[in-house]
């Protein structure tokens, strides 16, 4: 599967994004599909002498358009950073496979980059803000990472640390996953109506304005090596990271399962199961805290405007208690 890029203009979101935020590429090694690149987006709070940054990390089948995230954190007196990781969003190149990776820690000098980058500007309260697989990505990154000692603290939103699927569905997902290790380009095709991305974009029933061609409704294909990646990294929380720092995760009281939409969609979790969530959040480290925002969505920060806010305010609560300077 190859890309090609701007079948879908900018959406008013990016074009705010790239005239407000300073853009910066992080060129990288080559990969076993060639060249790399990753993006780092900054805008500076009204402070701009602040020292206190939070580097946000999307999710999959995703890119950062959440503008109103990094205000919040501007107006919380943060200097705000995006990081689109390599293969996603902005630094999705003509040759690669969107959103392909073999193994999470293929991202981890990406963070690195970014981290360096942030350091260099005299930020040094760090916290790494992960929604969905970027949760999970930037929770092992701060168990591993090699400059996980930068990292002061993690706010995870709605982290993806467990399939929902069970039974003969667990049981496919465990086999693509196995099968991953000998093809590497075999992939499950994608039979969703796109629920979650109906629920939120603004041509549909949702209210946002994003990019069609970074972020399908569908999705993008799971590749069997991206599976095996996922399984991976989902059994390692599941043993416990022994994290000793300061975390926020932020999940909805509630999921969706079922695979056409309706209202109730927009008032839940429509991509993972919130139980299992909580569980394996639980085996984070010794300082979890984790806060439930009633009938949020799945990007908890997407919620209808009521919803959102409350959780903006548990984490405004959270940043006061946690790091107030």
């Amino acid at each position: 599967m190859t890309y090609q890029q701007n079948e879908y203009p900018l959406s008013t979101t990016d074009s705010l994004i790239n005239r407000e935020y300073d853009i910066v590429t992080l060129e990288q090694e080559d990969d076993y599909e060639g060249p790399v690149v990753a993006t780092l987006m900054h805008k500076p709070p009204a402070d701009s002498n602040s020292t206190k940054a939070v580097l946000y990390l999307h999710g999959y089948g995703d890119y950062y358009f959440q503008y109103h995230v990094g205000e919040f954190f501007r107006d919380q007196g943060y200097h705000f950073y995006a990081l689109e990781l390599r293969k996603y969003g902005r630094s999705l190149l003509p040759h690669q496979r969107p959103n392909y990776a073999r193994d999470l820690h293929e991202y981890f000098p990406d963070i690195d980059a970014a981290l360096t980058y942030i350091t260099a500007q005299r930020q040094n309260t760090i916290l790494l803000n992960g929604h969905s697989t970027g949760g999970l990505t930037g929770s092992l990154y701060a168990a591993q990472g090699d400059q996980r000692d930068k990292i002061d603290g993690l706010i995870l939103n709605s982290p993806f640390f467990a399939f929902r699927s069970k039974g003969m569905e667990k049981a496919g997902i465990n086999l693509f996953a196995s099968l991953g290790r000998f093809y590497k380009k075999a992939y499950v095709p994608m039979e969703s109506e796109g629920v979650y991305g109906r629920s939120i974009h603004k041509d549909f029933k949702g209210e946002w304005d994003y990019n069609l061609t970074w972020k399908p409704l569908k999705g993008f294909p799971l590749y069997y090596a991206w599976l095996r990646a996922i399984r991976r990294g989902h059994r390692q929380v599941k043993r416990g990271l022994q994290l000793d720092i300061p975390i926020l995760v932020l999940r909805s009281d509630k999921s969706w399962r079922e695979e056409t939409f309706a209202p109730e969609a927009m008032q839940a979790d429509a991509v993972l199961d919130v139980i299992s969530m909580q569980a394996r959040a639980e085996k984070l480290g010794s300082q979890v805290d984790i806060r439930v925002i009633e009938d949020g969505m799945h990007d908890v920060f997407l919620s209808p405007q009521s919803i959102r806010e409350e959780a903006f305010r548990q984490t405004a609560d959270w940043l006061d208690q946690e790091f107030r300077q």
